[in-house]
């Protein structure tokens, strides 16, 4: 069972706050995770677990779950925290607390935004390496916020360790440009090639390579982390891809983990969620390289096996990206937020694994955001979040503000046998679930990820609120 995690910022103004000028404000974030039968009745800033930080913690935290432990990435401090044995806590902790540390890992320095994203990689013998994104980083020269991504070899027989990045990272990876933001995002991949090694996808979304901020994305073959030196630049990788659309931000969200096209491998889904396209400014694009096929490298455009593309005009088609079997038939589905779309009011499209097997870019449901400015799709997850044996999917709409000014809001979507019961074209109302914040500010559904620690079949949820600090 999987479990879901909810990460957010603590529950409410401290002090006099009033419009968009005191988002400024909300400088702290806590970590809520929950596991229970869908999204849960309480008030989403109440949890099994809550992890509060201070200004000092940042707000863009990074979580992950690995088996029964929690993976905390915290780039404001440049660090990468495992917190072990996290899971089977609860009450509210911070993420100094002595009962939830146990190793650290440290960037090279403060600014590097080390820990901004992370993944953790099996490895056919066992072990497990950690990949670390450092977006920040400064690549050759001057090349401000190149960014780097760090390898540390068999990382969780270590993982109750302090890990320097300088001195214990088996591999840096590192941008030759500035600005381009290498590892801003990182994804596990299955095995994409048929080699039998899972895969890496490492992105650098303002990449100006192949156009100005067009974005680049690396896929690391299974068999290409041992041939590396101690330290290489990303252009010395096997395989990459770049868009030609100026401001594409191609990598800005990845999905590597799923099969697709149903040939028992794990296919590529690439957004560009500001790529024009036929006229229409920021519609977006995702485009899929699938399996078992050698992608040259270059444009992705020219390359993919099938793009889908957002219909109007300022849509950041691509925003979002998950991928799961909601259907039942062994095929994976693939969910596109599109949170611009409608003043941002935003949308979430669903595609069926069938249809994209046979080539079809057309999808199988639409999902219409709320009335406001909701930004529907910004966050997609799908994981079995009732145990039902069968995928949900997880729409975030962080600026929803039904109940208090960009308060925020995730809906659920229950998996069907065929997906019987969905509409071609939907909305929220829908949904099968809804969980608000009343607090304001605090944009719930910003962030969603999910995991089973305690293998029952049901996932444990994580997403994200935003407040002042105490």
């Amino acid at each position: 069972m999987q479990t879901l995690l909810a990460l957010g910022l603590a529950p409410a103004c401290t002090g006099d706050c009033e419009g968009v000028d005191c988002a400024a404000q909300f400088t702290a974030n806590t970590l809520v995770v929950r596991d229970s039968a869908g999204l849960g009745s309480d008030s989403p800033d109440t949890g099994a677990l809550r992890i509060t930080g201070t200004s000092a913690h940042g707000v863009d935290w990074a979580p992950r779950v690995y088996e029964d432990d929690i993976l905390l990435g915290l780039p404001s401090l440049g660090q990468v925290r495992p917190l072990i044995g996290a899971m089977a806590l609860s009450g509210s902790l911070s993420p100094d607390d002595a009962s939830l540390r146990s190793g650290v890992l440290l960037g090279e320095g403060d600014a590097d935004r080390f820990g901004a994203a992370f993944a953790t990689l099996p490895q056919p013998d066992g072990s497990v390496d950690l990949w670390v994104g450092a977006p920040d980083m400064q690549g050759p020269g001057t090349a401000v916020g190149a960014g780097a991504v760090y390898r540390f070899v068999d990382w969780a027989t270590r993982a109750d360790e302090t890990l320097d990045a300088a001195t214990e990272a088996s591999t840096r990876v590192l941008s030759e440009l500035a600005a381009d933001r290498l590892g801003e995002v990182i994804e596990a991949c299955g095995d994409h090639d048929g080699d039998g090694l899972p895969e890496l996808l490492v992105s650098a979304p303002w990449d100006s390579s192949g156009a100005a901020l067009g974005g680049r994305v690396h896929l690391i073959d299974g068999d290409e982390p041992d041939t590396l030196a101690r330290e290489v630049l990303s252009g010395q990788l096997r395989h990459s891809w770049t868009s030609s659309a100026p401001g594409a931000r191609l990598g800005q969200a990845m999905s590597c983990s799923a099969d697709l096209d149903g040939d028992g491998l794990a296919d590529l889904a690439l957004g560009a969620p500001y790529q024009d396209v036929a006229g229409r400014d920021a519609a977006g694009s995702v485009f899929l390289l699938l399996s078992g096929v050698e992608h040259p490298d270059g444009d992705v455009s020219a390359v993919s096996d099938l793009t889908l593309s957002g219909s109007t005009a300022n849509s950041w088609f691509g925003a979002a990206i998950a991928t799961g079997d909601l259907s039942g038939d062994g095929l994976a589905e693939l969910a596109v937020g599109a949170p611009g779309r409608d003043g941002t009011r935003g949308w979430v499209s669903v595609f069926e694994g069938s249809a994209l097997q046979s080539g079809s870019a057309r999808p199988r449901t639409r999902l219409e955001g709320p009335e406001g400015r909701a930004r529907l799709g910004a966050s997609l997850l799908i994981a079995d979040a009732d145990g039902d044996g069968l995928a949900d999917l997880l729409a975030g709409a962080p600026r929803e503000g039904e109940l208090s000014f960009e308060a925020g809001a995730v809906y659920r979507f229950a998996g069907t046998v065929g997906l019987e019961g969905w509409p071609s074209l939907g909305g929220v109302e829908d949904a099968s679930e809804r969980l608000a914040s009343e607090a304001l500010l605090s944009h719930l559904g910003a962030q969603l990820a999910s995991g089973d620690p305690d293998g029952d079949g049901r996932a444990a949820l994580l997403w994200t609120l935003a407040t002042q600090p105490e």
